[in-house]
């Protein structure tokens, strides 16, 4: 891959405190940079990555994201970056600006938050978490193993163009027992065992992160699906809906 000095930057940092910027933070958009903004404000060139931001006391991570003084420092797995930030007071308002570079090309963009309180958050206090007090109620039609073959984004419908079996799907496989076992395999790994996930009709009900996914089953040109909530970091920290992965019936 072409600019890899874009894409890992050194993120092991010691922590420094900046207590200004602990609390929440609305996120507004991203711009071509500080100056356009302050020139158009309601014309970000991106529109906002998720409805709110937090700083946690310590610098503690959550989602992709940690902290020191003067870094927001982001590793999702792939790529580790450490954005600048800095505080202004414009207009009455706390801003923060960052500058943030795209994974590819490297282009910088400024992305503005507004500080909304000074809460000391805690990573359980800013966790959305479901109802999964759910009696069991058994589904025979989802019984057996399925492989996901294609994802889809908040807001879009299934489509043949959602489909690619040819792709590594980091959820990558579901099988749905008799009695509300289920085992899943996600980034490689197998989650087993009731005291991790269990299912009823329509959920799959994932306990190590206090999820309820709803499933169903469908049909697109002949072939069947069961088409399942994708609650990542978006839904649990992002105040976002969730995606959705795509899943065909395997022959066991």
């Amino acid at each position: 891959m072409e600019n890899k000095d874009y894409m890992h930057d050194n993120i092991c940092m010691p922590f420094e405190n900046d207590e200004k910027v602990i609390g929440k933070w609305q996120v507004l958009g991203s711009w071509d940079s500080k100056e356009s903004w302050s020139l158009s404000p309601d014309s970000p060139i991106q529109p906002p990555f998720t409805k709110e931001f937090y700083f946690l006391p310590e610098g503690t991570r959550y989602w992709c994201y940690g902290w020191t003084k003067g870094k927001i420092l982001f590793d999702n797995g792939r790529y580790q970056m450490a954005y600048n930030y800095e505080v202004n007071l414009i207009g009455g308002e706390i801003l923060m600006f960052i500058e943030e570079r795209q994974f590819d090309s490297g282009k910088t963009y400024v992305t503005v938050l507004k500080k909304k309180d000074d809460i000391r958050y805690t990573l359980d206090m800013i966790t959305k978490k479901d109802n999964l007090d759910m009696p069991f109620e058994d589904d025979p039609a989802v019984i057996g193993s399925w492989k996901s073959v294609g994802f889809i984004k908040t807001g879009k419908e299934l489509s043949e163009d959602c489909i690619d079996r040819d792709r590594s799907w980091f959820f990558s496989k579901i099988v749905f027992k008799q009695d509300g076992h289920a085992d899943t395999v996600i980034g490689g790994k197998l989650i087993t065992g009731d005291d991790k996930q269990t299912w009823t009709k329509g959920y799959l009900l994932r306990k190590y992160n206090s999820n309820a996914c709803a499933y169903i089953i469908t049909e697109l040109c002949g072939m069947e699906y069961l088409v399942i909530e994708w609650k990542s970091g978006d839904y649990r920290w992002g105040a976002l809906e969730s995606d959705h992965y795509i899943f065909e019936r395997l022959s066991d």
